[in-house]
């Protein structure tokens, strides 16, 4: 019988020790937020402030023939960034490739 209390009061134990990490943690999961939201910039390392500090010199541009990727490969290679760009319209590319050389000089 005492074998049988002694389970049973283990189990209860547990259950109680689960019920009480599950509200500690609802209850002071916004707690933990606050404190890393005030902490985490002390413990973060610190980011490049320019694109050519944080992502190198070069800059591969798909589509950059027209649209939308030419307009970044313009501005890419205007902020003194290497572009490659690759497109299917040979003439397009060539056409882009010429407009950014002539603004780069």
């Amino acid at each position: 019988m005492t074998a049988l209390y002694e389970t049973l009061s283990s189990a209860i134990n547990l259950v109680g020790l689960l019920a009480t990490a599950c509200f500690l943690y609802d209850n002071f999961k916004s707690l933990f937020s606050i404190l890393k939201a005030v902490l985490e910039p002390y413990f973060r390392p610190e980011l490049p402030h320019s694109l050519l500090d944080r992502f190198g010199k070069w800059a591969v541009i798909t589509g950059g023939s027209a649209g939308i990727g030419k307009g970044y490969a313009k501005e890419l290679a205007k902020r003194g960034l290497n572009v490659v760009i690759i497109s299917h319209a040979k003439e397009e590319l060539i056409a882009t490739a010429n407009e950014i050389g002539n603004q780069k000089s």
